[in-house]
């Protein structure tokens, strides 16, 4: 078929389709016929694989480079796309013949070595091999070891990969031609495979460069991989950000000063930035945004009224679980419904046999806030509407992490050896979540008073916060929880909770009496409701020794 032929048929099969015009305009300008291709491919738009092929075979006569022939092969390869294997093979051969580019040739070789592709990790090992004399750069080596690593699952060719790394590093006569990130990245590598006396000669090439984001990053990951050398990791923060400081720029200055308030927790050394490059700081919030929660005036609420104030947290969101199952049965069950792309997969959180995370609820980012006052404990007779859909950054209260829950090896020790680890979720836009403050006739309602504690989903699922709960801690308590968790002669006048709320919850059930307190102040929740229509869906099903066997979108 001519692509004529191609966009006659189209207006026959899609004529009722919201994207017909959108799809002949790219199509007869001869625009993004692969990805008209792939969206053909596809079960819900509807699918039509015979159409797709035919644009697939336009867009490789169409192909101008390697890199051009590599992105239809991964196109046709996708498991969820076209699915053809064998023709999605012989492009990515073609790209390779006609390619001397290191890189491509190393993401051609993830790709053949991924289950989403081809799926061929003998051939990818063979394509290794290969290649492997003809690296030289070291952002190479990095991607050649993950592949190894994580693809052909080699870990002890990967280590040899580091040491080559490593000497690509050495013989450089002028580091600061090496970009900072690939030298933090190999450090990590050996931070974390606790080669942590060579991560430290790594990590201090970053000491050389002139470059205030470079000193940062650096500064942050000695600050987590050597939290127990405070020698070692104070010199070398120290170091870094008094030079970090002198070659500081514009857009530079907010985040020295976060890492000092967030990353080192030293409010002092923070104060101490601040008043000196107040006006650079305030410079950069004019211009990017930067330092918000100092220089955005925010909606501060304070009124005499009574009564029930019903706040109510609105945004994206989603169900979301994650666990270990057991049971041979529901293993299978699992699996099976994840195989077919069967929608009641989210129904399989419940059935975990050790469940970590259940949570029903909007994310923190980007949501909006009601807030109402009412007669009545229901919140149905009204008194006043006080804010209607404010984007929660414009509003004067307190949001903190109360949790990030993640599975241990201990916890997986106890486990038989072919359990596995499962979750997902679901997302589904304008989740509520409304709680209830009840304010006495003889107290001001105060919205700073106001904590939302979130859940952070990173160490399983997403970078998703989801609103747990939401506290209303009137100053006296405050002031109370923070005697008990400093101990009251360690206290200054101007001290504020939502600067220890974080670490208290990380800490909560070794102080039952702090855990007790903010008990009392937690507001009832009423019924969390969203939209209803799932807008997508994610699965991870894996071994315990973190072997996947299932990760994506159903």
């Amino acid at each position: 078929m001519n692509l004529d032929e191609i966009i006659e048929e189209i207006k026959i099969f899609y004529k009722n389709h919201d994207d017909l015009e959108e799809i002949l305009h790219d199509l007869k300008e001869n625009n993004y016929l692969d990805h008209w291709a792939n969206k053909f491919c596809e079960e819900r738009f509807p699918s039509n694989k015979r159409l797709g092929k035919a644009l697939y075979i336009i867009s490789i006569e169409n192909a101008k480079s390697s890199k051009d022939y590599a992105n239809l092969a991964q196109s046709i390869a996708y498991y969820y796309g076209l699915n053809d294997k064998e023709w999605a093979e012989d492009i990515y051969k073609k790209a390779l013949k006609s390619t001397k580019d290191i890189t491509l040739t190393l993401s051609i070789i993830e790709d053949i070595a991924d289950e989403k592709y081809i799926n061929k990790k003998s051939f990818a090992k063979e394509l290794c091999l290969k290649t492997e004399p003809k690296i030289s750069k070291l952002s190479d080596y990095i991607l050649f070891r993950d592949i190894v690593k994580e693809k052909i699952e080699d870990k002890d060719w990967a280590d040899k990969i580091v040491s080559k790394s490593i000497e690509v590093i050495k013989k450089n006569k002028n580091i600061i031609d090496i970009h900072y990130d690939d030298i933090i990245n190999i450090a990590n590598y050996l931070a974390y495979n606790n080669s942590l006396k060579t991560a430290k000669e790594i990590y201090n090439y970053i000491k050389e460069y002139e470059e205030t984001k470079a000193l940062i990053d650096g500064s942050y990951e000695v600050l987590t991989n050597y939290s127990e050398d405070e020698k070692y990791k104070n010199n070398y923060i120290n170091y870094c950000l008094d030079k970090a400081i002198e070659f500081a720029q514009e857009g530079d200055y907010c985040d020295i000063y976060n890492f000092f308030k967030n990353e080192l927790e030293d409010f002092d050394k923070a104060d101490i930035f601040k008043d000196k490059y107040y006006n650079n700081m305030e410079d950069e919030y004019n211009e990017y945004g930067s330092c918000e929660e100092i220089f955005k005036k925010k909606i501060d609420i304070k009124t005499n009224k009574t009564g029930y104030f019903k706040l109510t947290i609105i945004a994206t969101g989603g169900e979301y679980g994650y666990g270990i199952v057991e049971d041979k049965n529901k293993i299978d069950i699992i699996k099976n419904k994840i195989k077919n792309e069967d929608e009641t997969i989210s129904s399989c959180f419940y059935e975990c046999d050790k469940q970590f995370v259940y949570q029903y609820g909007p994310s923190i980012q980007e949501s909006h806030i009601l807030l109402s006052v009412y007669k009545d404990e229901e919140c149905q007779d009204e008194i006043d509407e006080l804010v209607y859909y404010e984007d929660i950054d414009n509003i004067s209260l307190n949001i903190f992490e109360k949790s990030n829950p993640f599975i241990t090896e201990d916890i997986k020790k106890e486990c038989s050896k072919d359990a596995i680890e499962f979750g997902g979720y679901y997302i589904e836009k304008r989740i509520h979540f409304p709680v209830v403050i009840h304010i006495k006739d003889d107290e001001i309602f105060d919205i700073n008073n106001i904590y939302i504690g979130t859940v952070n989903m990173d160490e399983t699922l997403s970078n998703d916060e989801i609103v747990d709960s939401v506290f209303y801690i009137r100053p006296v308590v405050a002031k109370k929880i923070i005697q008990l968790y400093k101990g009251e002669n360690n206290i200054k006048e101007d001290e504020s909770l939502s600067d220890y709320i974080c670490d208290i919850y990380n800490d909560i059930e070794n102080n039952q009496e702090i855990k007790k307190i903010l008990s009392l102040c937690e507001c009832e929740v009423l019924e969390v409701e969203g939209k209803g229509a799932k807008e997508e869906q994610y699965a991870i099903l894996k071994t315990l020794d973190n072997k996947i066997l299932f990760n994506d979108y159903i």
